[in-house]
C-alpha cells in the first residue's frame, strides 16, 4: 500500500497549468477557457511586454486581479489563486503545496490526496517495524552473531529516523487540511516566519509576483 501510494504521487499530474507557448500550439484557449471560466493567457489581442510590473497591471483584469489571479512572468499565463510556479518542475501547478525531491514531483492539487495517503501509510507501517526491531534487539544474545546485532542495531536506527522525518510533513499535512490552506499557509498560520525545511516539504517557495 505504501509503495502504491508512493508511486502514485511519484506519476501523477499535480495539477499543472500549461504554459502560453504550449496553449498557443495546442490551439486549447477556448478550451481552457470554458474549463477556467476565463481566459488563461490575458485579453484577446493582448500580447506579454516581457516585463514584471507592466503585464501584471495589462495581462490581467481588474476583476480577476481583486480575486487573487496573478500573472507568471515564466509561463506567460494568468495563474488562478493558490497556484505557483514550480522553479524544480518549470510550471505553474494548481493549488501548489511544495516540491517533495523523494518523489520527484509536485504535491498540488490533483495529487495531495496521494501524499497525504503516503506519508500517514508509511507512519504506520514504520510503526509495525519499529516494535519488532526492538524485540529483534532485546533478543540479541552473547551466542548471536555480531554482525546479525550491527544489522538489527542500524535498521532500527533508520527506522526510527524516517518515523521521525514522517511525522513532521505529516501533521503539517494536517494542518493545512484543517485550516484549508497548503503548506506555507498552514505554517504562518502556526506563527512559523521562516521557511520551513523538512523531508518531503523542502520545495520551492511560492512564487508571489
Amino acid at each position: 500500500m505504501t509503495v502504491g501510494f508512493l508511486l502514485a504521487t511519484c506519476c501523477s499530474d499535480p495539477g499543472i497549468i500549461p504554459p502560453r507557448r504550449i496553449v498557443l500550439l495546442a490551439g486549447s484557449r477556448e478550451h481552457l477557457k470554458q474549463q477556467l471560466g476565463y481566459d488563461l493567457l490575458g485579453p484577446a489581442g493582448l500580447e506579454p511586454s516581457h516585463d514584471q510590473l507592466i503585464d501584471a497591471e495589462t495581462m490581467v483584469p481588474e476583476h480577476l486581479r481583486k480575486q487573487g489571479y496573478r500573472w507568471c512572468k515564466t509561463c506567460e499565463i494568468i495563474r488562478p489563486p493558490r497556484a505557483a510556479h514550480c522553479k524544480d518542475c518549470d510550471h505553474c501547478v494548481l493549488r501548489f503545496d511544495h516540491h517533495c525531491p523523494f518523489v520527484n514531483n509536485c504535491v498540488g492539487q490533483r495529487n495531495y490526496h496521494y501524499f497525504f495517503a503516503f506519508t500517514t501509510s508509511a507512519l504506520f507501517f514504520a510503526a509495525l517495524v519499529l516494535p519488532a526491531f526492538m524485540r529483534a534487539f532485546s533478543g540479541v544474545s552473547g551466542d548471536a552473531p555480531g554482525w546479525y546485532g550491527w544489522i538489527v542495531t542500524v535498521g532500527f536506527v533508520a527506522v526510527a529516523a524516517i518515523t521521525v522525518l514522517l511525522v513532521v510533513p505529516l501533521a503539517v499535512s494536517l494542518l493545512a487540511l484543517l485550516a484549508g490552506e497548503d503548506h506555507q499557509g498552514a505554517l504562518a498560520a502556526a506563527g512559523f516566519r521562516q521557511r520551513a525545511h523538512f523531508a518531503c516539504a523542502s520545495g520551492a517557495q511560492a512564487d508571489a509576483t
